[in-house]
């Protein structure tokens, strides 16, 4: 929770943008202090989680400043335990820890597409990073859109619509040791498919491994809403071995 982006994290950040409808989540791990043993959820396991009582808070921020506190949450990514490491939603980047401080985090996507340092995003967080908590000084000086329900109360709304849930450590921090190879797009062909259902500890990533394909396509094959939250007994569509 502090040093990457795991499923309890994906989860609540996910729930943010279900909540909110913006274009990113952006909370710190410092505020999720406790996963969830499979099995049955009291709203007492979710208080656990969240303890305290912050809102979710939708800010207008722009790509720089994105850029920028990622740059401010993964600046220590390599000692690890950072209560401000940011935990994500519909965001992915890359660390390269042997650039200098402040010039580390490279190929930022948002919602899949390149970040754009001169545009205005709307960004869900909580209302202790909101007033600059963590020392994110570039989100007190945002714009203030609207305010939401209490982080538990949204994180138990969710669970209560949804009978299992199986949620995935998908987007957020990776750490790569130097300058990142893009890779050339293949063409796209045709294939085949089956049907898979879902399991007990299933994570997204870890289907598409299986099936010889990335998370990114099996979200779109499926037209999924949400890829940080599967379901137990949920039919996927994957690529025919």
């Amino acid at each position: 929770m502090r040093s990457r982006q795991t499923n309890m994290d994906s989860l609540v950040a996910g729930v943010f943008i279900d909540v909110t409808g913006a274009d990113l989540a952006f909370t710190n791990g410092g505020g999720i202090r406790a996963p969830i043993e499979a099995g049955s959820i009291s709203r007492g396991d979710i208080v656990t989680v969240l303890p305290f009582g912050n809102a979710i808070e939708v800010l207008e921020i722009s790509g720089a400043d994105i850029k920028a506190a990622l740059e401010h949450g993964t600046r220590i990514i390599e000692e690890g335990l950072s209560g401000s490491f940011p935990q994500v939603s519909k965001v992915d980047f890359e660390v390269d820890i042997s650039r200098g401080e402040g010039d580390r985090v490279i190929n930022v996507l948002i919602n899949g597409e390149p970040l754009e340092l001169d545009r205005m995003y709307e960004m869900a967080t909580n209302d202790f990073l909101a007033a600059g908590g963590d020392d994110y000084s570039m989100f007190a000086e945002a714009k203030s859109l609207r305010s939401y329900m209490a982080m538990e109360d949204a994180v138990v709304e969710f669970i209560k619509s949804e009978p299992y849930i199986s949620p995935s450590a998908i987007g957020g921090a990776i750490v790569v040791p130097g300058e990142s190879v893009v890779e050339e797009v293949p063409q796209k062909i045709d294939v085949k498919t089956n049907k898979y259902v879902v399991q007990a500890g299933d994570m997204l990533w870890k289907i598409a491994k299986q099936f010889g394909t990335t998370w990114q396509k099996l979200k779109e094959m499926n037209s999924l809403i949400n890829a940080d939250v599967i379901l137990i007994g949920q039919e996927l569509i994957v690529p025919a071995k």
